[in-house]
């Protein structure tokens, strides 16, 4: 048994992975989670293990001939309303350890490209610029002309493919099982407007509010900047005595009361901000937070899938905090979805932590090539931590575990 504590937020975490060896190939991954603080919900579930391709990085120009064959794939990009979109798109592919560019679309939206031919993974505002050369990650072009990138299946692993235009956001297409001789066709790319969505970071009833109310919340947010608690509290209190229904002044005084660590109080006030203003996300984000750090993981995970479905663009956290919850709760397949969605995420908002997540899901549910690949992955990403420690930790089980298993599926029949 594997065994790994890591810091989510302010909660410390535990999580228990299992894999118990049947003498045949594949054998049987069973694992369980449980918390410092909280009891973990559901029994321990067994699941087949999957059979998953392992990255090897070392490819050299004695590779055999399937993995020297380049990968074309082919497509056509359209916006969500129908037609092609208004400037040429980017087409990229994203895997664990980074994300590259590999063609645009032409005026038309369609796009036709060779996965490694651009030869350079970059980065951009929104992406992290820390090297994670990892997925394809050997670019550099062969003799014949064509670059080690994307001509081996093992090395698509974990990759999706995506169109990129600023202000949109397209559905991926999953590259992990793509061969260089199947058909090229990855069918059509829907761009939909980032802007449309139900939830918003500022509520309407600020603006609506009567001027009084108005003149107390912003009162109060001055004195917040100065530090100035205990006037802020009195300005927002007086707010919200006025105009009951002022979402913003009843979110600003649920952080004023966590700040004071009365956490009841934050609580309070934060549903009262959603009960006069729905569609506004701030004060659910607090929500499943507070949730976390009192390991209510089935309050986390249900709070937390109410913010991806309100907004996930603006509150890219909340994947990751979905990922968690679940994986206390043992849920594994939504978990692994949430991890999956919080590993792309780059940037000023990535977090990660979430290919540590991802890497327990996958050694839970029996898929010990991809979370070793996962957990390699993620102790590629930045500087040291006591985190990387315990996934270090981890994977030196899995790997031994893989190895016993592999050794199993050699042994001749008795």
């Amino acid at each position: 048994m594997a065994r790994v504590v890591w810091f989510a937020g302010m909660a410390m975490l535990t999580a228990s992975v299992t894999i118990a060896q049947r003498g045949v190939p594949g054998g049987t991954g069973t694992g369980g989670g449980t918390s410092t603080g909280g009891t973990s919900g559901g029994n321990t579930s067994t699941m087949p293990a999957t059979s998953a391709p392992t990255t090897n990085n070392n490819t050299n120009s004695n590779s055999s001939p399937s993995q020297q064959r380049p990968i074309f794939l082919n497509g056509q990009v359209i916006m969500e309303e129908g037609g092609p979109p208004p400037d040429r798109v980017s087409i990229e592919r994203v895997c664990p350890g980074g994300t590259y560019r590999e063609g645009y679309t032409d005026s038309k939206g369609y796009f036709n490209i060779q996965l490694g031919a651009q030869n350079s993974m970059f980065a951009d505002a929104s992406m992290d610029t820390a090297p994670m050369m990892t997925g394809i990650s050997t670019l550099n072009q062969q003799s014949n002309g064509m670059s080690q990138s994307g001509s081996s299946m093992n090395n698509l692993f974990g990759c999706e493919l995506r169109a990129t235009l600023t202000g949109f956001r397209s559905e991926s297409v999953s590259l992990s099982s793509r061969r260089a001789l199947d058909n090229g066709d990855v069918g059509i790319l829907i761009l939909q407007r980032m802007m449309k969505v139900d939830g918003l970071t500022t509520s309407a009833t600020i603006a609506l509010a009567p001027k009084d109310a108005k003149k107390a919340y912003e009162k109060g947010l001055g004195f917040e900047k100065k530090l100035k608690p205990d006037e802020a509290q009195a300005e927002f209190l007086h707010a919200v005595e006025i105009d009951p229904k002022h979402a913003g002044a009843w979110f600003e005084l649920g952080k004023i009361y966590e700040q004071r660590d009365h956490a009841n109080e934050a609580r309070d006030a934060y549903h009262k901000a959603i009960t006069a203003d729905g569609n506004f996300v701030n004060p659910y984000e607090r929500l499943f937070l507070l949730a976390v750090h009192d390991s209510q993981w089935a309050d986390a995970a249900d709070i937390s899938d109410k913010v991806l479905r309100l907004n996930p663009y603006d509150f890219p956290s909340a994947y990751y905090y979905n990922a968690l919850a679940n994986i206390q709760l043992q849920k594994w397949d939504v978990a692994e979805k949430s991890a999956r969605e919080a590993a792309k995420i780059r940037g000023t908002k990535a977090m990660p932590k979430s290919l540590f997540l991802l890497g327990v899901v996958q050694a839970n549910k029996g898929d010990l090539p991809g979370s070793v690949q996962t957990l390699h992955d993620y102790l590629q990403t930045g500087p040291d931590s006591g985190d990387k420690a315990r996934a270090q930790k981890l994977l030196g089980q899995l790997e031994q575990d893989l190895a016993a298993r592999n050794q199993t599926a050699k042994a001749p029949p008795q």
